[in-house]
């Protein structure tokens, strides 16, 4: 590998020397840092993420990030180049990244795609439940939202109050593909990609629908049955 790439003129370390040179010079403090940022984890998520946002945009650690995020995912092709250019030695030390923090991979992974994607808390995971406190007889319904392990969305509603949000997202997503910019397109994977998950949201649409005409239908035989056992206790 060539140890350097020329970039207007000037000698610029490439990959991967670019990344591990700053790790090995910083090394005490990036360590320090990852410690508390995984202690940090534990119990604030978010703050946790905030702090590594910082790391990865800050001009002395930023390539030190992509080291140890290449290190995180295990990244076969980067191991191999730190290997031949550094030597067993320091491929080993780097390594013990993935080992020692492997907890903080997801949160490596979302920051990454933030700092080099134009991506923001990306959704991976969701959770909801029931309250057991009711508003007017309704079920209260916690909804909670994540990005990797990280809670970035939750609220507390009524059902109808969550498809409504649902039906607003879906509505958005319309019109900004209806109103994009005559420059942007949407390439042929990403339009298959909405075919499929609006079939998805149909199906569950679906689903509920069957389900709201079963509790209507229970309903209505309910009522019957109390209209019938009115009428008999009058005729006795």
């Amino acid at each position: 590998m060539d140890n350097h790439d020329k970039e207007e003129g000037i000698d610029k370390p490439s990959p991967p020397e670019r990344w591990v040179d700053p790790i090995i010079e910083n090394e005490e403090s990036i360590r320090e840092f990852l410690d508390e940022i995984q202690q940090l984890y534990l119990y604030d998520a978010n703050q946790a993420r905030s702090r590594l946002r910082s790391f990865a945009q800050e001009s002395r650690f930023k390539d030190a990030f992509i080291g140890i995020y290449m290190a995180l995912i295990s990244q076969e092709g980067f191991f191999q180049d730190v290997s031949e250019n550094y030597g067993e030695g320091v491929e080993e030390k780097i390594k013990s990244f993935s080992q020692e923090y492997s907890s903080l991979e997801d949160e490596f992974k979302k920051v990454y795609s933030e700092s080099y994607y134009p991506y923001y808390n990306r959704l991976n995971n969701y959770d909801s439940s029931v309250d057991q406190r009711t508003h007017e007889g309704n079920p209260v319904v916690t909804f909670t939202a994540y990005s990797g392990n990280t809670p970035v969305l939750k609220t507390q509603e009524l059902p109808s109050g969550l498809l409504n949000f649902s039906a607003v997202v879906v509505n958005h997503v319309r019109k900004r593909i209806e109103n994009r910019h005559s420059s942007v397109t949407i390439t042929e994977e990403e339009a298959e990609a909405l075919a499929n998950e609006s079939q998805h949201i149909q199906r569950h649409l679906d689903d509920l629908n069957e389900l709201l005409d079963e509790l209507d239908s229970l309903e209505s035989e309910s009522l019957s049955e109390k209209t019938d056992s009115t009428n008999e206790s009058q005729h006795e």
